[in-house]
């Protein structure tokens, strides 16, 4: 299968298994390349299994869930969001429905929203202790990200007053076009 690396999907893994086969000397690339092939496999699962909370930053943490994992081309994946503040500090957070994220990963690559898009917002206390779940996530079409067919890794990142909070990185597909019919294209 074209683009499926030791049975590895996601890109960045296999971008990692690359550089790695290109550091090493011959003598030890096949031993290195078996286990970076194991390494980027256990990656490539941790994202395609059940989703754990992002790194977390001042008590804050986000957790980002795909709504499917498979989605046509052309069609805008939506995620359900989950933040929690285990901290001491109160925060106010934007809890406009659907929340749109200042910054999205895809494969490892950030894309930013516009500052122009701002929108009137309602303003709400997440205070210790508080864990807002199930928020509906849609990414701007304005960001254009390349979600081409294939897998992808999708990350996000929110700014909560003076503070960057982390998702976990999950994982997407996107379906190849179906394929036209060449008697139909008259």
């Amino acid at each position: 299968m074209a683009g499926n690396v030791g049975g590895v999907k996601s890109p960045s893994a296999r971008r990692f298994l690359w550089q790695a086969w290109e550091i090493k000397p011959y003598w030890l690339s096949s031993y290195w390349a078996l286990c970076c092939i194991r390494a980027a496999r256990r990656a490539d699962r941790l994202v395609w299994t059940a989703p754990d909370w992002g790194p977390q930053t001042d008590g804050v943490q986000v957790r980002l869930r795909p709504t499917k994992r498979l989605w046509q081309t052309g069609e805008t994946p939506t995620f359900k969001l989950d933040l929690r503040n285990q901290g001491k500090r109160l925060f106010a957070f934007d809890a406009c429905e659907p929340i749109q994220p200042d910054r999205v990963a895809v494969d490892g690559r950030w894309y930013y929203r516009r500052r122009d898009e701002t929108r009137q917002a309602k303003v709400r206390p997440l205070a210790p202790g508080v864990e807002l779940a199930d928020l509906v996530l849609i990414v701007p079409a304005s960001m254009a990200l390349p979600l081409g067919p294939g897998r992808h890794t999708i990350q996000i990142a929110l700014d909560l007053e003076d503070l960057t909070v982390l998702s976990n990185p999950v994982g997407i597909e996107i379906a190849d076009p179906p394929a036209r019919d060449a008697a139909g294209d008259g």
